[in-house]
C-alpha cells in the first residue's frame, strides 16, 4: 500500500475512532438517532430494519470503545473502498427498487406466456362461451363438435302429445329428416381469434346458423297412419254442450258442456308435423295445435244462454213457512218441479201446487189425532182431539202459495190454517195449558211445564148424562159479560171461555161451594163451571187455540189398584201345590182376586143428593140444552190476544151435550 493510501486510512480510523468518541460522549444525540430510526422503521418497513442494524452497529461501537483498533475497524459500517455508512445505505435502497421493477418483469413475462399458452390452445379448440344454436361447445375440437351435432341430428326425435294422456314418438328415420347448416363447424372456428380468449371468459360468442331441414311427406304420413291413438276406431267423436236438467248442488238449471273427443283432422295433423320438423321442434301438443274436430255447439252458445234464462225464470223465488219459529223454505228445489216449459215461455202448474198443499197437509196436520197426555199426576192417557190441533185450509194455501211463486215473491209468513195449536209437530200442545180432572174436579194452570195455580170446579152432570167430553181442545174465543141462554132460560156470565162448541169454562156466581162429587148429581150441563176469581184469572191467560186439556182418570186408577193388589195377594209356595189335599186350593182362591172397591164402581146416590138441592135448582132452567150464547148489550173489551176473535159467536152450533 502507497503511503499515501496509509495516510488516507489513518485518517478515516482516527476520523471514525472521533465519531465513536463523539457518540459516547453524548447520550442525548443517541436517543435523537434512535427517534428518528424508529420514524423511518414506521413509515418505511424495509428501510427501518436497515436502520435497526445500524443502530445496533453504532451501541456495539459504544459498548466496544475500549477493544483494540482491528476489531473496531471490522465493527466501522464502512466497506472495503471506503464509502462512508451513509452512502451505503443509498445504495441498499436502489437495489431493492432494482428487484422490484426484476420481480414484475419476470411476472409479466410469465402471464404474457401463460396467456399465449392458452391462445395457442384455443387455436384448435373453440373459444370459451361458444354456443352455436342454442347448444355449447366452449374447448371443443371442431371434429368433436362436428360429431356431437352429428349426432343430435341423427337421433332428433318428434313427440305427439294428444288428448286424454295419448303419446307417440316420430324419429328422424321415420320423418325422413335431414339437415344442412349454413356454415361448417370447420368455418365456424376459423372465424374465432384465439388471442381473444380471455374477453370470452366474461362475454358470450353465439352463433345462430341458418338450416335447411328436409323431411319425407309420404314418409310422416304413413308414420301418423301406424300410430295406434290416430287410427279410426280409436277415436271419440265431439259431442255438443246441452242444458242438462236441474242441479241440487247449483240450486239451479246448469249448462253440461261439450265433449271435445279425440277425433283428429289428420290432414291438419300432416301439415302440423312438417310445420314442426321444419323448425326442429321436439314436441307437437295436437290440441294446441287444433288438429282436433270441434263440437257445433258448446258452453257459450248464445241460444244455450237465453234457454237456460227461461229455465231459470224462478231460482231466486222463495216462500218460507213460519211454523211457531220452524221454518219450511219452498225454494227453487221444488218450485221447478212445477213449472211447464212452452217455448221461451215458463208457467207454474197450478195442479202441481196443489199437491203439495195436499201432501204437506197429510204430513203435518194434527187436528182429530188421538195424542198421549201425561197428567199432573203421572198418568199417561191417549185423548181424542175435538177442535184442537193443525188443520191446513188446503184451497186457500193453494191459491196463497201459487201466487207467491207465480210473482216470484221472497216473503215468510204462516201458512193458511183453519185450526192450530200451541206447538209445531205431532205433539202440539206445548208445556203451557189448562187441565181439567173429571175424577178430581179440579182445574189445574201448567205455564212452561209447572202448575202455576189450581182450583176446584164443577163440570157436567154425570147423573142426567151431560158428563164433560173428555179430550183436547183449543179455546175458540172469549168474552166478557156473555149471557148463556138455553131453552126456557138465560145465565149471564162475568168470564166465558167456550172450547168445545157451546161448552167451556166460565165463572158460575150462583154456586156457593165446588168441588168433591157435586158433578156426579148436581153437575153442570157440560160446562166447567169456576169460582169467579179463578174465571177471572184463567180469563187473563189464555187467547185462540190455547190448550184445554179434560180428562177422567178413574180407570186409570182401578187399574193401578188392581196392580197393587195382584203384588200384595200372596204366591203359593212349591210344597202346597205339591200337597194332594183338595181341601187347600178352595182356601187359597178367594184371596188371590181382590175385590175392586165399591166406591169406583158404585156410586152412592143417597150421600151426593142431600147436600146442595136447591143450588142446581136455581141454576138449572127447566131445559139443559144450551142453544143460544148472546153478546151483552155493554161492548165487550178488545183482547191483547192478536188470536182471540174481537167477537164472540152470537149463536153457537147445538151439540148433544149441552156446556151451561
Amino acid at each position: 500500500m502507497s503511503e499515501e493510501k496509509k495516510t488516507n486510512t489513518e485518517e478515516m480510523e482516527s476520523t471514525d475512532i472521533g465519531k465513536v468518541a463523539d457518540v459516547n460522549a453524548s447520550d442525548v444525540d443517541n436517543e435523537e438517532i434512535a427517534s428518528q430510526q424508529q420514524v423511518r422503521h414506521e413509515l418505511h418497513p424495509r428501510k427501518a430494519a436497515s436502520g435497526n442494524k445500524k443502530a445496533e452497529g453504532d451501541k456495539n461501537v459504544t459498548a466496544a470503545s475500549g477493544q483494540s483498533e482491528d476489531m473496531k475497524s471490522s465493527k466501522t459500517p464502512a466497506d472495503s473502498s471506503g464509502i462512508p455508512d451513509t452512502e451505503s445505505r443509498t445504495r441498499k435502497k436502489i437495489n431493492w427498487k432494482r428487484v422490484s421493477l426484476a420481480a414484475a418483469g419476470v411476472l409479466a413475462l410469465t402471464l404474457i406466456g401463460g396467456y399465449l399458452g392458452v391462445a395457442i390452445y384455443f387455436t384448435s379448440h373453440f373459444l370459451p362461451n361458444t354456443i352455436i344454436d342454442g347448444v355449447d361447445y366452449s374447448g371443443e375440437t371442431v371434429k368433436d363438435a362436428d360429431a356431437r351435432r352429428t349426432v343430435s341430428d341423427n337421433t332428433y326425435t318428434l313427440t305427439l302429445n294428444g288428448r286424454e294422456g295419448t303419446q307417440a314418438v316420430l324419429t328422424s328415420d321415420s320423418l325422413g329428416f335431414n339437415v344442412i347448416y349454413s356454415l361448417t363447424m370447420e368455418e365456424i372456428k376459423s372465424r374465432q381469434n384465439a388471442l381473444a380468449w380471455g374477453y370470452y371468459c366474461f362475454n358470450n360468442n353465439n352463433y345462430s346458423l341458418d338450416r335447411t331441414i328436409s323431411y319425407n311427406s309420404a314418409s310422416i304420413a304413413s308414420t301418423l297412419a301406424s300410430v295406434q291413438f290416430l287410427q279410426a276406431e280409436n277415436m271419440k267423436a265431439p259431442e255438443n254442450a246441452y242444458i242438462g236438467g236441474y242441479s241440487t248442488d247449483a240450486g239451479a238449471y246448469v249448462i253440461t258442456p261439450e265433449y271435445v273427443g279425440t277425433t283428429v283432422d289428420m290432414d291438419i295433423l300432416l301439415s302440423s308435423v312438417e310445420n314442426a320438423v321444419s323448425e326442429h321442434s321436439p314436441v307437437l301438443d295436437l290440441d294446441a295445435a287444433g288438429c282436433y274436430t270441434e263440437a257445433e255447439v258448446k258452453s257459450d252458445d248464445e241460444g244455450l244462454a237465453k234457454e237456460l234464462s227461461v229455465l231459470n225464470s224462478y231460482k231466486d223465488t222463495v216462500v218460507t213457512y213460519d211454523l211457531c219459529g220452524e221454518y219450511y223454505d219452498i225454494d227453487f228445489d221444488l218450485i221447478h218441479e212445477w213449472m211447464v216449459v212452452s217455448g221461451n215461455s215458463v208457467s207454474i202448474d197450478r195442479a202441481k201446487v196443489q199437491q203439495f198443499v195436499e201432501e204437506f197437509a197429510a204430513e203435518n196436520d194434527t187436528y182429530g189425532l188421538d195424542e198421549d197426555f201425561t197428567t199432573v199426576d203421572g198418568y199417561t192417557l191417549t185423548l181424542p182431539k175435538g177442535r184442537y190441533g193443525w188443520k191446513l185450509d188446503i184451497e186457500t194455501e193453494t191459491e196463497q202459495l201459487y201466487a207467491d211463486v207465480v210473482s216470484g215473491n221472497q216473503v215468510t209468513r204462516e201458512p193458511a190454517f183453519s185450526c192450530t195449536a200451541a206447538r209445531w209437530g205431532k205433539s202440539d200442545i206445548g208445556d203451557t195449558y189448562i187441565e181439567v180432572c173429571l175424577t178430581d174436579q179440579k182445574v189445574y194452570l201448567i205455564e212452561e211445564g209447572k202448575v202455576t195455580y189450581e182450583c176446584d170446579c164443577v163440570t157436567g152432570c154425570v147423573a142426567k148424562g151431560n158428563s164433560t167430553p173428555e179430550g183436547i181442545y183449543g179455546v175458540t174465543y172469549k168474552q166478557k159479560d156473555a149471557v148463556l141462554r138455553g131453552q126456557g132460560y138465560a145465565s149471564p156470565v162475568k168470564y166465558w171461555m167456550p172450547f168445545n162448541r157451546g161448552v167451556g169454562l166460565h165463572d158460575a156466581s150462583w154456586r156457593g161451594k165446588f168441588g168433591g162429587t157435586i158433578y156426579k148429581y148436581s153437575g153442570s150441563h157440560g160446562c166447567v163451571n169456576l169460582p169467579k176469581d179463578a174465571a177471572a184469572l184463567f180469563y187473563e191467560k189464555v187467547y185462540r187455540d190455547f190448550p184445554i186439556i179434560v180428562y177422567s182418570v178413574d180407570e186409570a186408577r182401578a187399574e193401578e189398584a188392581a196392580r197393587e193388589a195382584a203384588k200384595a195377594t200372596p204366591t203359593p209356595s212349591p210344597t202346597a201345590t205339591a200337597t194332594p189335599t183338595a181341601t187347600t186350593e178352595p182356601t187359597v182362591e178367594p184371596t188371590a182376586e181382590p175385590t175392586v172397591p165399591t166406591e169406583i164402581t158404585i156410586p152412592e146416590p143417597t150421600i151426593e143428593v142431600t147436600p146442595e138441592p136447591t143450588v142446581e135448582a136455581t141454576e138449572v132452567p127447566v131445559d139443559p140444552v144450551v142453544t143460544e150464547v148472546t153478546v151483552p148489550t155493554e161492548p165487550s173489551v178488545p183482547e191483547p190476544e192478536p188470536t182471540v176473535e174481537p167477537t164472540p159467536e152470537p149463536v153457537p152450533e147445538p151439540v148433544p151435550e149441552p156446556g151451561m
